[in-house]
């Protein structure tokens, strides 16, 4: 009898050991893909990277038209 435990007890092992690399395996796959941009590629800084330029722009021409406005006007 305990040859037969101890050949379950190794395949039990061997089993435990299979489904760790497995589990193991999945996580670095989903790490992977999960960090898989640069480092300032972050999903939140992509609105204020193109709407900050827009909004600069917006300034700068208003103040121009202004400046304009006035020299025309006064």
């Amino acid at each position: 009898m305990p040859v037969i435990h101890a050949a379950s007890q190794q395949a039990k092992s061997i089993v435990e050991l299979r489904l760790k690399r497995a589990r193991c395996a999945g996580m670095e796959d989903h790490m992977a893909e999960k960090f898989n941009h640069a480092a300032n590629d972050s999903p939140r800084s992509g609105g204020s990277k193109t709407t900050g330029p827009v909004v600069w722009g917006v300034i700068v021409a208003a103040i121009i038209a202004t400046a304009l406005w006035l020299v025309l006007h006064a």
